[in-house]
């Protein structure tokens, strides 16, 4: 397989082991939705990593940046 030389997402190390958990807490608390990026990839299986697409308007993702920039999820 040839590595990606570029995509529509990026992936985010979160520095947690639960990344379910925080995909949920943050769609609660911003109502922006990333995946746990062990859904796509099994090699990061530990599931410290999300998955952030980029594949919407720029309408939709200057709305998501305004959430994620008003809210701090711990």
């Amino acid at each position: 397989m040839l590595p990606a030389q570029g995509g529509m997402f990026l992936t985010a190390n979160i520095m947690s082991e639960d990344s379910e958990t925080f995909v949920r807490d943050l769609l609660h608390k911003t109502g922006v939705l990333v995946a746990p990026d062990k859904l796509f990839v099994s090699e990061r299986g530990n599931g410290d990593f999300v998955r952030i697409a980029f594949n919407r308007s720029e309408g939709v993702l200057d709305k998501a940046a305004r959430r994620l920039a008003g809210s701090v999820v711990a």
